[in-house]
């Protein structure tokens, strides 16, 4: 039997895979969890930074708010002080003149620079109980003597319709006029003043809301009764349009001015 020599079979060529050229290299499970969680902390990040702003951003404007509230009541509380101020010293005159002491204008015209009104007071009359008008101040050339008997401060206090208290009648026209009607003592005629609301009122109005702010007073129309005339506004803007004065206006009473 004839036996021949076996060799061991060549080793087979090892392959090693190429990678297409401009391919990047594959990543490991561990990489790719490690971006991931970088995005994720990115993203998280940027959440919270949205938070924190929107959250300042608010706290801002309710502290602009408070200011503006604070500083709107604090007006109202002056301009109902300078209001019943005047009323007052209107009303104690009334209960310390007559109408024989108050006869004709001269009287009424020394009388009246005693009372310190002035700038807010615009005329004073004194008009019967039949409304005939008996004297008036100051004098006005081309003045028109207006029909008593039909304004509404006069007919408020012959009518008893306020029970002895003084009248107060805000006026239409522009503009507009702060009408204060007191009975004088010892008979039945009526002292009038009319009252210019911005001489008046302006004071009150004066520290404004914040550095820019600026407090109008208006009526229910939005009409615009007094303003800081110091302040820089554009005349061309209409209070009435501002939703805030709507809101004032239809919301609750100690909102309103």
């Amino acid at each position: 039997m004839d036996f021949s020599s076996t060799s061991p079979a060549p080793p087979k060529p090892v392959t090693i895979p190429m990678r297409a050229a401009g391919s990047s290299p594959g990543r490991s499970l561990r990489t790719r969890w490690r971006l991931f969680m970088l995005a994720g902390m990115n993203v998280l990040m940027v959440i919270v930074l949205a938070g924190v702003t929107m959250i300042t951003l608010i706290d801002q404007r309710r502290s602009i708010n408070r200011l503006h509230e604070s500083a709107a009541r604090h007006s109202q509380a002056a301009i109902q002080a300078a209001e019943r101020d005047t009323i007052a010293r209107l009303a104690y005159a009334g209960q310390t003149n007559t109408a024989e002491s108050l006869n004709d204008s001269a009287a009424l015209r020394t009388w009246v620079s005693q009372l310190d009104l002035y700038p807010a007071l615009r005329s004073i009359s004194v008009v019967a109980a039949d409304g005939v008008e008996i004297a008036h101040t100051p004098p006005t050339p081309d003045r028109v003597v207006p029909n008593w008997s039909e304004h509404p401060a006069w007919i408020a206090i012959t009518s008893g319709e306020t029970e002895g208290r003084p009248a107060r009648v805000l006026m239409p026209g522009d503009p507009p006029v702060l009408a204060v009607a007191v009975a004088l003592g010892g008979g039945p005629a009526v002292l009038v003043a009319d009252l210019d609301p911005q001489a008046l009122w302006q004071a009150a109005l004066a520290p404004g809301a914040g550095d820019k702010g600026i407090i109008y007073l208006v009526d229910s129309s939005g009409r615009r009764l007094a303003v800081d005339p110091q302040a820089k506004i554009d005349e061309a803007s209409d209070p009435a349009g501002f939703a805030i004065f709507e809101a004032a206006r239809d919301g609750e009473p100690q909102t309103r001015l």
